[in-house]
């Protein structure tokens, strides 16, 4: 499974690459610096992409894997070193002689807020908001597709209806999927499936599950998602995305994103180790709900969450709750996590646990790992230390960053914090900004107008 993984994932690296150079030949010198962090971020979707390939072959014996890791570490290094290339194009500029005497790396992030409106509804208003636009949609919008298991609609999967969509089709294709449990997972939508749209009637009225596991049932993480996405402009409203492999399925993934670009909103995605895998890409998320146990938001996309609820649930004896894992292997990749106005609660397994469970912020998977928490809510439930170290032979406590700024809550207490050279628990406002919408996205446009969000703090 591990080679059928890499098959996936090295197309779309070829594909990233090859968006690379067009853009790079299409440079608009009137907007370079966004330009070229677009480029930046494509360059380092690739990497993410390729290190997924790589992780894949770390449990596997033999000397396919020894050949294999030695090749990915070499493309890994080029890739690098493209990303390490555009953006010093990007501080220093087309003039090569500004570059003599420069570190390889240099790293700018630019604030570009702007004023937004007040939108600071948090979770308690999810489900009237959430019926609210449905009804929208419904009232405005035809879908190209309905699936219903009543056979009120044209396709009784949603296998089906992704299976018909038209190869010469332009422009944006919905599938609205009718009220059911549809235990269809593991299902893909392929990278040639660009600017697909499902939308379902409601979190818990339509719900896509599935129970493929890496403990179990001999999956990998990558292959155990119940809905896997590497279909560009992916957009998805009011579904839930399941998976029931439990506890001690280990890592089940109930929706894995690897595209360019997907928008979520009013989603729920259920599941206990490894919930949640944006793995490379562009990727935000608006009034969804996310449960879960270890790692249960995981990989290394660049994507923000706002208004969401991240809710801990009951691991297994022995394991703590970890809301993170967030993969940034190079500081010169353009990904991170960002939750802002977002929800972090408890569930009722948790709050009477038999025994002890430990709930943290997040452990950093990979060397570079950086999440920020922005004007959250934190439950009592978070451990005083905040984060935790990902093993004693991977720390990572100097190199990841971990910030926190205006959280509120009994969780937010700082006073405890781990002192760690990479955790960062009273960002200035100015440091904040530099992970809201306006600053991580060098474009917005791949967010659908009809979804609010806040550009700023």
């Amino acid at each position: 499974m591990a080679l059928e993984d890499c098959s996936d994932l090295l197309g779309s690296v070829m594909d990233y690459l090859n968006s690379s150079v067009v853009a790079l030949n299409n440079l608009d010198v009137r907007s370079l610096q966004n330009s070229l962090k677009e480029i930046e971020i494509l360059l380092s979707t690739a990497s993410s992409e390729q290190t997924a390939c790589t992780d894949g072959f770390y449990n596997i014996t033999g000397n396919s894997r020894n050949s294999m890791l030695l090749k990915q570490e070499n493309v890994d290094k080029v890739l690098i070193n493209a990303i390490c290339l555009v953006e010093t194009l990007s501080t220093l500029g087309p003039n090569l002689s500004s570059w003599k005497n420069v570190v390889p790396q240099v790293h700018l992030r630019r604030l570009l807020s702007t004023d937004d409106d007040d939108d600071d509804t948090m979770v308690g208003h999810l489900v009237t908001r959430m019926e609210r636009r449905l009804q929208e949609f419904n009232s405005s919008s035809n879908p190209d597709a309905v699936v219903a298991q009543d056979g009120t609609g044209r396709y009784a999967t949603i296998k089906e209806a992704l299976d018909a969509v038209p190869e010469d089709r332009s422009g944006r294709y919905v599938i609205y999927i009718k009220a059911g449990i549809y235990n269809e997972g593991p299902l893909n939508i392929s990278k040639d499936l660009k600017d697909i749209t499902l939308i379902g009637d409601g979190c818990n009225k339509t719900i896509i599950t599935g129970n493929a596991n890496v403990a179990l049932l001999n999956y990998t993480t990558y292959r155990s998602a119940t809905l896997g996405v590497q279909g560009d402009g992916f957009q998805a409203r009011y579904i839930t995305f399941r998976n029931t492999a439990g506890p001690y399925g280990h890592q089940a993934v109930a929706l894995r994103i690897n595209a360019k670009t997907a928008v979520l909103e009013g989603c729920c995605f259920e599941g206990y180790q490894d919930t949640l895998y944006p793995l490379s890409g562009e990727q935000f998320y608006k009034n969804c709900k996310i449960l879960g146990t270890v790692d249960f938001i995981f990989g290394n996309a660049l994507a923000v969450f706002q208004n969401c609820e991240l809710g801990a649930r009951l691991p297994t004896l022995g394991q703590s709750n970890t809301y993170t894992a967030q993969a940034r292997k190079d500081d010169a990749q353009l990904t991170g996590f960002a939750f802002q106005n977002c929800s972090l609660t408890q569930g009722d397994d948790l709050k009477s646990a038999p025994y002890a469970v430990s709930t943290y912020l997040g452990r950093p998977w990979k060397t570079y790992s950086t999440v920020v928490f922005l004007q959250s809510y934190m439950g009592p439930h978070i451990h005083p230390d905040g984060w935790m170290s990902w093993n004693l032979s991977r720390p990572f406590e100097s190199t990841c960053f971990y910030g926190e700024y205006a959280n509120t809550g009994p969780g937010s207490n700082i006073a405890s914090r781990v002192n760690w050279k990479g955790v960062h628990p009273s960002l200035s406002e100015s440091e904040a900004s530099q992970y809201t919408v306006s600053a991580f996205f060098p474009d917005t446009a791949f967010i659908p107008t009809d979804v609010t969000y806040k550009e700023s703090l």
